[in-house]
């Protein structure tokens, strides 16, 4: 599905030819009969057969409750290596953002240095706070 320029673009007319492809597959591997498949959908065998033929387009609606009977996503009309440049695509554009995200955050954000180069002064003991009392033996 990968021609020598790229990734064949996936848009919604292929998307609904890979499903009607789909239902004639599992049509003829005998899942199912175009009647059954109608039943299925609650429309009629003519109206399924007209679809499956060509002869009528897939509305979105129907291929939505085929979709939906035949527990099946848009993302299950795609292929591997469309999936996998999607993620990749999608990947690029997080690592993007994130570099963004670093670098605003880093050029808006304010530092105080001075305090990184004092000495420290060590804490002052307080004998008001409990806990930290040193007791002393006597004998």
């Amino acid at each position: 599905m990968e021609s020598l320029l790229g990734p064949t673009k996936v848009n919604f007319e292929v998307l609904r030819n890979r499903l009607v492809s789909r239902v004639k597959l599992r049509i003829n591997n005998g899942e199912f009969t175009e009647r059954g498949l109608a039943r299925i959908l609650g429309i009629s065998q003519s109206q399924t057969h007209n679809v499956l033929k060509g002869a009528r387009r897939l509305q979105m609606q129907l291929a939505d409750r085929i979709l939906t009977k035949l527990g099946l996503s848009a993302i299950d009309l795609l292929s591997e290596g469309e999936l996998d440049a999607a993620l990749r695509l999608k990947m690029g554009e997080w690592d993007r953002q994130m570099a963004a995200e670093d670098e605003s955050s880093l050029s808006t954000a304010e530092f105080d240095f001075t305090g990184l180069l004092a000495p420290k002064k060590p804490a002052a003991r307080s004998d008001t706070k409990g806990g930290n009392k040193e007791q002393h033996k006597t004998g």
